[in-house]
């Protein structure tokens, strides 16, 4: 529980480590537990919202309005609006759509189903993953966060070949 809610009672490291280890683990178990990739793309992004926002309310003032400032400002340059929390789903999927899309371009025969599936998977993975800039600000040990990284690749894979109906 917080023990100061208008200061914050983490320091920006540990909000940070926090906020990566919240992820992963969450969406892993709601996959294996059979929700179909479509429904976890969404649910990844609103674990990530949720993650974002509790890790927020216990960060101590200053690494707070460092990160409402930071989504902000990427959010206008990318969508003319000033949003703190980032990138709405709708805005999410859009924006790897077109990824996709352009990925895919030259490919002949892609049907729907298989670009959705894509486009999910993108939000699952970039879901699990944070800005490695601020990673790198904030956290003290570098090594932790390469650990913590590479623990983040390892579920990322065994998602990927349970997709793929390898696991």
């Amino acid at each position: 529980e917080n023990q100061n809610k208008l200061w914050g009672d983490l320091d920006a490291n540990t909000t940070r480590r926090l906020y990566k280890i919240l992820l992963p683990r969450a969406l892993l178990g709601m996959y294996q537990v059979g929700v179909k990739p479509e429904d976890l793309a969404l649910l990844a992004y609103q674990a990530r919202l949720a993650a974002k926002l509790y890790t927020r309310e216990r960060s101590q003032v200053p690494a707070r309005v460092f990160a409402q400032t930071l989504n902000g400002v990427r959010a206008y340059k990318q969508f003319g609006k000033f949003q703190t929390t980032g990138m709405t789903y709708p805005q999410i999927w859009s924006k790897y759509e077109r990824m996709i899309m352009k990925e895919i371009e030259d490919e002949d025969d892609v049907d729907d189903d298989t670009v959705t599936a894509q486009i999910c998977l993108k939000i699952l993975e970039r879901s699990c993953q944070s800005n490695s800039h601020v990673d790198n600000f904030f956290l003290k040990n570098a090594e932790r966060s390469k650990a913590s990284n590479a623990l983040m690749h390892e579920q990322m894979e065994d998602l990927y070949l349970c997709e793929l109906g390898e696991g």
